[in-house]
């Protein structure tokens, strides 16, 4: 196993027992060293293995973060070509409406393109309907202000009524 080597004070502690007793504690200290150094190289492996995990881990998320980057680089650098290559494709004529082929058209335009064609005659409609809206609004909330107004002069009223009746009796 290995050496131990005593203090000089414990080995003469050691003198005054039996030799049975002092094998036994002999035995017993050197099972608890043991499980010392057993529990502690296991507590060092256990710690070994989590820093080798936090280090993978670190590792992956770094290749993570790499990889978002290379990726958002790269469409980043696709919508710039996009762009430039639209603006150049506009700003020397190539799309202008002369040259555009009127079966390459989408049959169907989107919405938002349709909803920037509106007409005068069709904005004035949308003034006239909003403003028809507002009024029939302004109304309906006049009238339910009349109709809590006079539930309140009725409770009024009753109250008034209660109390002079009280005061004959």
């Amino acid at each position: 196993m290995g050496y131990y080597g005593t203090r000089t004070g414990s080995s003469s502690q050691l003198a005054i027992l039996t030799p049975n007793q002092r094998e036994n504690i002999i035995r017993k200290e050197r099972e608890r060293r043991r499980l010392i150094r057993h529990v502690g190289s296991k507590f060092c492996r256990y710690q070994q293995v989590r820093q080798l995990s936090a280090e993978n881990a670190a590792k992956i998320r770094e290749r993570v973060k790499i990889a978002k980057q290379k990726k958002m680089e790269e469409l980043r650098k696709r919508i710039t070509d996009a762009i430039v290559q639209r603006n150049h494709l506009t700003s020397s004529g190539v799309l202008s409406p002369v040259h555009i082929d009127s079966n390459t058209l989408p049959t169907e335009t989107p919405r938002r393109s349709r909803r920037s064609q509106i007409t005068r005659e069709e904005l004035a409609r949308a003034v006239h309907r909003h403003r028809e809206a507002l009024s029939r609004l302004r109304r309906e909330n006049e009238r339910e202000q009349r109709r809590r107004e006079l539930i309140l002069e009725r409770r009024r009223k009753a109250r008034e009524v209660a109390n002079v009746r009280s005061r004959r009796i």
